[in-house]
């Protein structure tokens, strides 16, 4: 009697987790939340008094950045929220008992263990989301700050140079600069003005 009531709450627990992350998935889906940055236009070199590419391409940088910031703040905490009571059912139900050497059987007898792992992914990836997020207050706070500027290609080539450190963000390049040269070269990457390339 006491394993049925196990493997009925293990079964429970598992349909709650996974309706659970899907329907995260599905949210965030559904709002954006995975939907890219901005990709900067192709600039032409316009009258003095038309030129509004910069503007305009910073203008949209900064508020789908801002929109992005509290989208994955929020993704993070409930994929951490979803991780922390993963990692309590497991610890609530215990583990099961021996039923068999079927998978089905192993499973259940460590299904403790499982949801721990589960909890620990999903701890993982929840704190990448809120990382991301951090990342993309501050690529829309430089792209706000660009605004301030009074020369559009100055605005367009500062908000590209924005977007390239969101993206070298996604992963760690902080050994590069025990690189000698590495690290210069890195970073020394800026559009040159429009003509100047043939």
């Amino acid at each position: 009697m006491a394993s049925d009531t196990g493997t009925a709450r293990a079964k429970l627990a598992a349909i709650v987790v996974t309706g659970v992350l899907l329907a995260l998935v599905a949210a965030g889906a559904r709002a954006g939340y995975f939907a890219a940055m901005p990709m900067p236009p192709a600039y032409k070199m316009p009258p003095a008094s038309k030129a509004t590419v910069g503007q305009g391409f910073c203008l949209d940088l900064a508020i789908v950045a801002q929109h992005r910031s509290s989208q994955w703040m929020w993704a993070g905490v409930l994929i951490i929220g979803t991780a922390a009571l993963c990692t309590g059912i497991g610890a609530m139900i215990g583990p099961g008992s021996a039923g068999g050497d079927s998978a089905r059987a192993r499973l259940l007898e460590n299904r403790n263990a499982i949801l721990a792992l589960v909890g620990a992914v999903g701890l993982a990836v929840g704190w990448g989301w809120v990382q991301r997020s951090d990342a993309a207050t501050t690529l829309g706070a430089e792209a706000t700050a660009s605004l301030a500027g009074a020369d559009d290609y100055e605005m367009y080539k500062a908000c590209i140079l924005s977007r390239s450190r969101w993206l070298m963000g996604r992963a760690e390049h902080t050994w590069l600069d025990n690189v000698p040269g590495a690290g210069d070269s890195a970073h020394s990457h800026e559009p040159a003005p429009p003509g100047s390339v043939k």
